[in-house]
């Protein structure tokens, strides 16, 4: 029987999950920024509390709408590098990480008001995905010496 290639992925999904909500806020805030450059945007020292609240609550969210997804993902993309090496790759890991948001995307067609929460999510998933691969790890078996193999007497006969 031919040795497999074992594959652990165990803190990268937590991890990933963890980050999610926190990151979404994130690339939201800057994706609705870079839309509204040409005018000032006013900062206000109010706004800080409420910034905080809202990191808290997508931190408290995130993880649990997100780790699901990260634990399927994981699995799925250590599946595919124990067969393929070139999947093992973090570009084709943060690449299939966003291949869900956008094909929903495809599927249902977005506005212009929606551009700005689609690319928050293209963003956080491709963020997801390069922390889940941060953390794969593969075990190839070991390749064959055939140089011991010289002197084996039953190779001899």
């Amino acid at each position: 029987m031919k040795p497999r290639t074992t594959f652990t992925y165990a803190p990268g999904p937590i991890k990933a999950a963890i980050a999610a909500g926190p990151v979404f806020c994130a690339s939201l805030a800057v994706t609705i920024y870079c839309q509204i450059i040409p005018q000032a945007v006013p900062v206000e020292a109010g706004a800080l509390p409420a910034t905080a609240f809202i990191l808290a609550m997508s931190l408290l969210f995130g993880t649990a709408i997100a780790i699901i997804p990260c634990l399927i993902g994981a699995k799925l993309m250590g599946a595919l590098g124990s067969r393929f090496a070139f999947s093992r790759l973090p570009p084709f890991w943060a690449l299939v990480g966003m291949v869900p948001v956008g094909g929903a995307t495809l599927a249902i067609g977005v506005d212009a008001e929606g551009k700005a929460l689609v690319m928050a999510l293209l963003v956080t998933s491709a963020v997801c995905a390069l922390i889940c691969r941060r953390d794969a790890e593969w075990r190839d078996p070991q390749p064959r010496d055939f140089r011991s193999l010289e002197n084996d007497p039953r190779l001899l006969r």
